[in-house]
């Protein structure tokens, strides 16, 4: 299940003003076509719990500067795998539709470089552990 909001800050004048959307996200399946998706607009914290080691959530469709936090919240220190959308798509170099394995309670900054059918993500640091 998916659950969306805002992280805003106050005093700014006329109003609040949205600085990130948030999403907590639970993965599911085991590769690119059954990962949980994410649905909310970047940048964006996702807040993945419940990662088991082979569960897996889907970076939303690829736009050059799109930005997007995952933090990998698991409390029973398993990996979380994150997959790019695009069946062609590469994250860190890994290959096509390769997920990247991110540790139990580390983060990442995912940022993608190119869009389109063969989009390429980076991350930062390179290696989320």
């Amino acid at each position: 299940m998916a659950v969306a909001s805002q992280f805003k800050v106050g005093g700014v004048p006329g109003g609040v003003r949205q600085l990130l959307n948030v999403q907590t996200l639970t993965p599911l399946g085991s590769t690119v076509a059954d990962a949980a998706q994410i649905t909310t607009k970047g940048p964006a914290i996702i807040y993945a719990t419940g990662a088991d080691g082979n569960k897996g959530i889907k970076l939303p469709k690829a736009v050059p500067g799109k930005m997007y936090i995952v933090v990998n919240r698991d409390s029973d220190n398993a990996i979380l795998k994150v997959y790019p959308f695009e069946a062609a798509g590469i994250i860190n170099g890994l290959g096509a539709a390769a997920a990247i394995s991110m540790a139990a309670k580390t983060r990442a900054i995912f940022v993608c470089v190119v869009g389109g059918a063969s989009s390429i993500w980076s991350t930062l640091p390179l290696l989320p552990s």
